[in-house]
């Protein structure tokens, strides 16, 4: 008789242990394309995406504010605001990240490192890329390089190592303006 206890007690659990396993498996298939393919959209024309340890920022060709910034909370995450209206758009492991590059492309486009969570510049190889147009960029505490294209750009580095070349027009470096 114990013997059919034990396994009159396990046929009634089956169904429970059934069940979870679908919950867990349904709710992991809802979050993880969620997260993978936010690399394989666009953001208002901006593209983000991790390939080879770099991750890329190419703007859309027309005027954008983008800012990268560490998630409040959690450094392990940079993540991308297209828009620069504190709402994250993209996220990346910080720890895949080797090097960190954004082409604004033409226009008159607004790129910037936040560091109110956190310099992340320090230990990323940064350049930020207005290309064609009137840019300002604006790095962060970290050693970035700052290029702006042709244009009537201003950049300011923010501190850190900086290089800065504006190319062509009308620049303005902040970098020598601060004490």
């Amino acid at each position: 008789m114990p013997s059919r206890s034990i396994t009159s007690h396990r046929r009634h659990q089956w169904p429970f242990r059934l069940l979870a396993t679908m919950a867990v498996l349904a709710v992991a298939a809802l979050v993880v394309p969620a997260v993978s393919s936010a690399s394989n959209h666009k953001v208002d024309g901006v593209r983000a995406k991790l390939k080879h340890g770099t991750l890329e920022v190419k703007g859309s060709g027309e005027k954008d504010a983008v800012a990268l910034r560490l998630k409040a909370g959690d450094p392990s995450r940079i993540q991308i605001d297209v828009g620069d209206d504190d709402a994250a758009d993209f996220a990346f492991a910080r720890q895949a990240v080797k090097r960190l590059a954004v082409h604004a492309r033409g226009a008159e486009d607004l790129v910037r490192i936040d560091d109110a969570n956190g310099v992340f510049t320090d230990t990323i190889p940064t350049t930020l890329d207005g290309e064609g147009g009137n840019d300002d960029l604006a790095g962060g505490a970290g050693a970035e390089r700052l290029l702006g294209g042709d244009g009537n750009d201003s950049a300011d580095g923010n501190g850190g190592d900086d290089l800065e070349l504006l190319g062509a027009g009308d620049d303005n470096n902040n970098e020598s303006e601060r004490t």
